[in-house]
This record gives C-alpha cells, structure tokens and sequence, in this order.
C-alpha cells in the first residue's frame, strides 16, 4: 500500500511512501528500485516533495521534515539526514507538504490545524497559522500559487491555500489570510485535494468528500491589500458529481491548448475530464478516447452547474463503476510538453 508519491525534478524516477516509513525510488523506464531510503521511526509518510538538486523533503507522523540527498547516490540504502530544526515544528501529525521555489520556502500543516512555513535556506520556520477555530481540526491539503509568488505585486498577498474542515483559506507568507470560504455544497464534508493552473492562477479546483469537484475562479481573489470577507466566496465556475467517494487527487493538466482534469477516487476509478465538465472517460474503460477528439468522449455536461449521479443513464453507470478493487490514493503527473 502507497501513501504518497513525488517525481523527481528530472521527471525520471518515481518516489513512493508507505504507511511503515518505507520510501523507495523507481525507475520510471524499467521499474527498477534504486533506492531505500532510511525511514524515521518506522512511521507514516504522508507527504513528499523534490527540491532543485533532488534533495527529498518527507513528512508523516513522525512530526519531522526529512531530507535525503537523492542526486547522484549509488548505493542502495540512503541515511536520513535530520538538520531541519523540527522541534521548532509541529507538535501533532504532519499531514501535507508543499513547496514554492519563487520564495524559497515549504509549507507543513499538520493534524492540529497549524500550518507552518519554512524557509529552504536556513531550515528553520518563519511564521505558524491557525485558521483560529476553537477546535483542533486538521489540514487535509495544501498548494501554493506558484504564478502569485513570481510575481512582485501579488507575492505578498493569498499565495498558499490549506483546507481544512471544507474552508479554502487564502494565506500570505507572511501570515495574513486573505480569504476564507467554504467550498462543498452540503454540510459537514471535507476537501482532500486541491489544485490549480500554474501558469496563470486564474482557477482552484477542490475535491470533496462526497466526490464532487468544484472550479473557482481566483483570478481577482485574495490579492488586494485588504482582506477578504470572512465568508466571501469567488465565482463558482463548475461544480458536478465526478465519483462515488472522496476524491483524493486532482490535477490541471494543458493538452493541445486546452486545459484538463485529471481525477482519482477512493472508489477505486481515475477519470479526465475537459474544464467544462466532459466527461473524457475513464482509465481502463473498454472504450478508447482520443483527448483532441470531442466525438469520442464518455458523456458531454448537461447544460446545468451540478449534475447528480441519479440522473445518469445506465451506461453512464456501467463506466463510472469502480475499475480496481482498492482504493487509488494518489495519482502523480507532471506535464513537461503539450502531447497532441
């Protein structure tokens, strides 16, 4: 069983972390395990990111930042290396990790409700968040705009978004939170996965508990001076039913000029899905898709923002069934060329 999974910044080999600690490294061309990674306490990981130079930061429940040195090792067993000042850290669980290059920090958020930014240069942290809530609820994700913080003018504004609860939270580095809003249609849920296109920022995409996928737009939110009301929401793009359970990743993938999701479900089904909610189809199905080809698309949106499973047809439910017997946890793609 796999927690998490990260890519290398070379794009070429595959790390994998495992609820006893385990990360191992892969070759992504023949499926080779180059290395085993000394774990810390035998502990869960659940989260991993790849720095410039393939220095590996890890995070679990260990409540310690590992790093490892991943860039041109040999041998088989690589040593921890513990110098991150983690006692300075979380005191509970850590539960996500990201990173932003622009400003030369990560992000830790951790069972608790506290986040915590790091600076990279002196691995110690700069500030620590709480979304001031009187009960300890944990974070459930995290991800930074990273075209906010390459810009000089929206850098210091809402650059990271944690979830928590089901409340998107707008923060800067340094520690204002811009915007807060709830982000499911029903009560009491959850988003586990948030994500966003990288190059302009212009949309958030979350998945919920109740495997719906929401599309905001943020291109005008969270980057005045002042901040945003506590309940104010950004335009609702799209919101419809992608799966029967939680969706536990989502990614903003550019294709032949278009831009796609890419969606995994704890029932068990990945599937992709054009921004305005066509259906591509699903990974396994019998019926091949071509992703520049509309015509051989699943199922086109109905004309509506939120579409219930209830209404599909008896094929849409045969091939939004299940297609593997366990959950899928993660799903991993970086795209580095449009492929047509």
């Amino acid at each position: 069983r796999l927690t998490c999974m990260e890519l290398d910044s070379s794009h070429r080999r595959l790390i994998t972390g495992a609820p006893s600690g385990t990360i191992k490294v892969w070759n992504l061309l023949n499926g080779l395990n180059l290395h085993k990674l000394e774990p810390v306490i035998n502990s869960k990981v659940t989260g991993l990111t790849c720095l410039h130079g393939n220095q590996l930061l890890a995070v679990g429940w260990s409540r310690h930042i590992v790093q490892y040195n991943i860039s041109e090792v040999k041998d088989l067993k690589v040593r921890a290396d513990m110098s991150w000042k983690s006692s300075d850290g979380h005191k509970s669980d850590i539960m996500a990790v990201c990173q932003c290059s622009p400003l030369g920090v990560i992000a830790t958020a951790s069972h608790d409700g506290e986040l915590v930014i790091w600076r990279l240069d002196t691995q110690r942290p700069i500030i620590h968040l709480h979304r001031g809530t009187q009960a300890a609820l944990p974070v459930d994700s995290l991800v930074f705009l990273q075209h906010r913080a390459e810009s000089i003018t929206l850098r210091d504004r809402g650059v990271l978004v944690s979830s928590q609860a089901g409340y998107l939270c707008f923060w800067s580095v340094t520690g204002v939170k811009h915007g807060c809003f709830y982000a499911p249609e029903q009560p009491g849920e959850r988003v586990l996965i948030m994500s966003s296109d990288q190059i302009k920022n212009s949309i958030l995409v979350s998945g919920d508990t109740k495997g719906y996928l929401q599309i905001w737009d943020i291109s005008s939110y969270a980057v005045d001076i002042q901040s945003q009301s506590a309940c104010e929401q950004p335009p609702l793009l799209q919101r419809w039913s992608a799966h029967s359970r939680p969706l536990v990743c989502v990614e903003v993938l550019h294709v032949a000029d278009r831009e796609f999701l890419l969606t995994a479900s704890a029932d068990g089904s990945a599937g992709l899905w054009t921004r305005d909610g066509d259906h591509v189809g699903c990974f396994g199905q019998l019926q091949t898709w071509s992703i520049t080809g509309p015509a051989t698309y699943h199922r086109r949106r109905h004309d509506k923002l939120i579409e219930d499973p209830a209404e599909m047809g008896e094929k849409d439910k045969f091939l939004t069934l299940p297609l593997r017997t366990s959950p899928v946890l993660q799903v991993r793609v970086q795209c580095k060329y449009s492929l047509l």
